[in-house]
């Protein structure tokens, strides 16, 4: 009878220890959307979809208003050719926000679904574009499939 309730305890135990463990690495992946390396930022959202927990859905809908003010600066940069214009970085930007809108629809939290919306009918980017529809479709509710069957009438 003892074997049994160890074999318990230690079933119990481990099963502690991984979802601490779980919630330690995404709140870490969190602390590294922030990074100065854009590369790291965009690995973060990567893995934080991955995990696909809910925790993450503020955190990634945060940046994706912070990239969004960056690529619009960055443009305005590249438009008046100044000696600050680092075109890796707008690449990067750009990169990172379609990492974050991946991660948004593989997390599939309907809280998403307005900014994902306001992705796909303001962003510029047809790559981004892409990946707002994919996100909504992964989603799945009444409201982002409708913005999806809306924005590919308005656009054929």
């Amino acid at each position: 009878m003892n074997d049994w309730y160890d074999d318990i305890t230690i079933m119990w135990i481990a099963l502690f220890r991984s979802l601490f463990h779980r919630e330690y690495q995404v709140q870490q992946l969190i602390a590294d959307l922030v990074d100065d390396d854009l590369i790291v930022a965009s690995e973060a959202a990567e893995d934080l979809g991955n995990i696909g927990h809910s925790m993450a859905v503020r955190p990634l809908l945060l940046l994706l208003e912070m990239t969004e003010a960056d690529i619009v600066e960055l443009e305005a940069e590249a438009e008046l050719d100044g000696d600050d214009f680092d075109p890796f970085e707008l690449t990067a930007t750009i990169d990172l926000r379609q990492d974050v809108v991946r991660a948004l629809g593989k997390i599939g939290d309907a809280n998403a679904v307005p900014a994902l919306i306001g992705v796909l009918y303001m962003d510029t980017d047809k790559g981004i574009q892409r990946e707002a529809i994919t996100a909504l479709q992964c989603i799945g509710t009444v409201d982002a499939l409708a913005a999806v069957a809306s924005w590919k009438s308005q656009s054929d």
